[in-house]
């Protein structure tokens, strides 16, 4: 019977650790982006649907002129049904908090600027 002798499983092992050590970096670093990446379609999902609910209700937020803001809450795109309450938010693997708020602005451009401020 021929098995393998203990330097060769050692030469193995350390090979191993080798690659293990040189590839753990770029697998963390890969991971953090698609973190990143998940939670940056999150926002923009909040975005599109608070675009999408002050379109539907332009005749109550009046947002014509550079510098006019308004302030809505996550719990008003879910009231108006253009997002789900039950979605997760990926930094912190809860349920979107309804009291989250986006703040429209209208540039000097005319251009609708949208931030979403999470309620930490």
């Amino acid at each position: 019977m021929r098995g393998y002798t203990l330097v060769e499983i050692i030469i193995v092992l350390t090979v191993l650790g080798i690659i293990v050590m040189i590839s753990y970096p770029t697998i963390m670093t890969t991971l953090k982006q698609a973190e990143e990446r998940q939670y940056e379609n999150f926002v923009e999902t909040i975005i599109f649907a608070s675009e999408a609910y002050i379109e539907s209700n332009e005749e109550v937020y009046n947002l014509e002129n550079p510098t006019d803001t308004v302030t809505i809450m996550v719990a008003d795109l879910v009231d108006g049904g253009f997002y789900n309450a039950n979605t997760q938010n990926p930094k912190t693997g809860e349920t979107v908090d309804l009291n989250d708020e986006i703040i429209i602005t209208v540039q000097a451009n005319y251009v609708k600027n949208f931030d979403y401020v999470p309620n930490d």
